[in-house]
């Protein structure tokens, strides 16, 4: 067994007791199912057989199905949108996980991400664009011995009206429900489900709401038949960039707080230490622990109340000054521009604008600061530097020599470079103290992500 399938199963363990949606005591992986985890093929083998199924749709497999006694136990799916009068078998699913969330299975979900990266569409070529992860345990409680089907993520956007967007994925359960390894009642079993990947360009507009759901649609060898979501949370779509998050988390694994230039880390979590999830971006926590604020992956974490995360969630700041024994940082205003000053040399894209933060520099040391050492978190990893010559732009702060000399302050402003869709969320220095003052700077006004 691979020791990021035995750190899984721990984790999932540990979250059980924390999370209100764990999975019984009674719940316990299949034989088997720890070795299934590393097999690749299986998602593979699941894909080419939907296609197919694609394929071989027709009018009479829908006659089929719609002739067909429904058995008391399948789900109705009356939440759904009125079905076609022929819809292939893909479509009835992409329906159907519009519907209500069934009962039927007990689902602990213990990772939760809107990310951006790689991926495959529907259609099995690679592509960029957006992506949602689930990863958690799920135990058939359906009393029933399952032996095909598949069970994937689901992404739901709604554009007002009857406008929906909906995305499933290929078979995340792990090992699939077949002849060889029926999923029996009361049996529990991994799952680590993708949505296949959506454009990009989605990130141009901003749904009335997003929704992550599993979806699970099984059979057993009689006449029992589920097709519908089975576990559903609320999400931020804004979370793929960067949103506001409402929680506490523990600490499942330490790892350094990562914060300043180049992500280097501030600090460092403790195992079992409680500590406030502040914002998501993708498949990190922004997060405020005893050795200080910074990001962490997801998998470090508990979250006990991955539903509750984007409820009632706001941006909120620490402050406008900070510091350390050596410097402090006022940032009095931010704003933004995509007009770029004469004289400038910079490649630009599409899109991209100027993040700019009115400053006060105060050094408070014995020695030279630099006037140009601040910098922009906009997310784990994704810290960024002034521009080069921005110093020469009137207003801009500026130091002769780029040298602040003890006891001495300096006022002005300092711009960034900000790709499309970043959020800045904190504006700090490079203190010689090694250490990274910031503030907090995330403001609904002064973060919109796209340009209007």
């Amino acid at each position: 067994m691979r020791n990021s399938t035995g750190t899984l199963i721990v984790c999932l363990a540990a979250a059980a007791l924390l999370s209100s949606c764990a999975c019984g005591g009674e719940d316990k992986p299949e034989d088997g199912g720890d070795k299934a985890t590393s097999e690749k093929g299986t998602d593979e083998k699941a894909d080419d057989k939907k296609a197919d199924d694609e394929k071989a749709d027709d009018g009479a497999e829908a006659d089929d199905d719609d002739d067909a006694p429904a058995p008391k136990a399948t789900p109705s799916g009356a939440g759904a949108p009125p079905a076609p009068a022929f819809e292939t078998r893909w479509d009835r699913y992409l329906r159907l996980a519009q519907g209500d969330v069934q009962d039927g299975f007990n689902v602990s979900v213990v990772t939760m991400a809107l990310v951006e990266g790689k991926g495959k569409n529907r259609y099995g070529r690679g592509s960029k664009g957006v992506v949602l992860r689930l990863e958690g345990l799920i135990t058939n409680n359906t009393g029933k011995t399952l032996y095909t089907g598949f069970l994937s993520g689901a992404l739901i956007l709604r554009f007002g009206g009857d406008v929906v967007k909906v995305n499933l994925g290929p078979n995340g359960l792990k090992p699939e429900a077949s002849d060889a390894k029926p999923w029996r009642t009361g049996r529990a079993r991994l799952f680590k489900v993708e949505t296949f990947v959506s454009p990009t360009i989605l990130m141009e507009y901003t749904p009335d709401s997003a929704e992550a759901r599993l979806f699970a649609a099984y059979e057993d060898p009689v006449e029992y038949k589920v097709e519908a979501p089975i576990w559903s949370a609320k999400l931020d779509w804004l979370a793929v960039r960067g949103a506001a998050v409402s929680g506490k988390g523990t600490v499942f694994k330490a790892e350094g707080l990562r914060v300043g230039p180049r992500g280097k880390a501030a600090g460092k979590t403790a195992v079992n230490e409680k500590v406030d999830l502040l914002y998501a971006q993708g498949d990190s926590y922004r997060v405020r622990a005893a050795a200080g604020e910074g990001w962490v992956s997801q998998k470090s974490l508990i979250v006990p109340d991955l539903k509750g995360l984007f409820n009632g969630a706001s941006p909120h700041g620490s402050g406008k000054t900070a510091g350390d024994d050596l410097v402090s940082i006022t940032v009095n205003s931010v704003s933004t521009t995509t007009d770029i000053p004469s004289g400038m040399k910079l490649k630009t894209l599409e899109g991209e604008r100027l993040f700019i933060a009115d400053v006060s520099l105060e050094n408070k040391g014995e020695k030279d600061i630099k006037c140009s050492a601040f910098f922009v978190d906009y997310g784990p990893k994704a810290q960024t530097t002034p521009i080069k010559g921005w110093n020469t732009v009137p207003g801009a702060i500026a130091c002769e020599g780029d040298k602040l000399a003890p006891g001495s302050s300096a006022k002005g402003k300092v711009a960034f470079l900000r790709k499309r869709h970043q959020v800045p969320f904190t504006v700090g220095y490079a203190s010689p103290s090694k250490g990274f003052p910031f503030v907090d700077i995330y403001s609904l006004k002064e973060t919109e992500p796209y340009i209007k």
